[in-house]
């Protein structure tokens, strides 16, 4: 059985009503909004990610307008610099708690926010205690990594609160690699 939660007033009903609960959109400090209508939670996580990889598309490009006048990043650690400030400014008005790279792999980095704003507006019954809604913000990530040119898979964890599993490409990596030989 699938159960999706469904925020808004234009949204449809959940298919489990004692699991999810209905609100209304939020608007948060710096101007940001939570979505609506869309999904921003799902047991199966990956209709979150999509709808996230949609917003993420859209965003990516008004951000690079406003911020960088048109000019896209091209070294790995400047793409998640600004995911990590104004990405995250722009969505929750404040930058993200963390950026780091794992110690034994140099293709993997993580995004650490300790108090997720995506999670505070959502209540997760304790049979779905290991649901993280987070996952529709790595799907924002992911998208906006993807359509910068930095394929990369991101997948949402708990730990240290919610930490987003960045990992690239072997190719992205090889590439970065080449730009800091010049």
């Amino acid at each position: 059985m699938r159960q999706v939660c469904y925020f808004g007033a234009a949204s449809e009903p959940t298919q489990n009503r004692g699991e999810c609960e209905r609100l209304r959109p939020a608007v948060l400090g710096g101007g940001a909004v939570l979505p609506e209508p869309g999904v921003l939670c799902d047991r199966a996580a990956g209709s979150s990610g999509r709808a996230g990889q949609r917003v993420g598309a859209s965003l990516l490009d008004v951000l690079v307008l406003r911020e960088k006048n048109g000019k896209r990043e091209t070294k790995v650690l400047n793409i998640l610099l600004f995911i990590k400030v104004s990405v995250w400014r722009a969505l929750f008005g404040k930058e993200a708690d963390k950026l780091e790279q794992a110690n034994d792999d140099d293709k993997t980095y993580y995004i650490i926010e300790k108090e997720p704003l995506v999670n505070t507006y959502i209540s997760v019954p304790k049979e779905n205690s290991t649901l993280n809604c987070a996952a529709f913000t790595g799907g924002v990530v992911e998208a906006i990594l993807t359509h910068s040119g930095f394929p990369a898979k991101v997948t949402v964890h708990w730990h240290k609160g919610t930490t987003l599993m960045i990992k690239f490409d072997e190719a992205v990596i090889a590439r970065d690699k080449a730009l800091e030989g010049r």
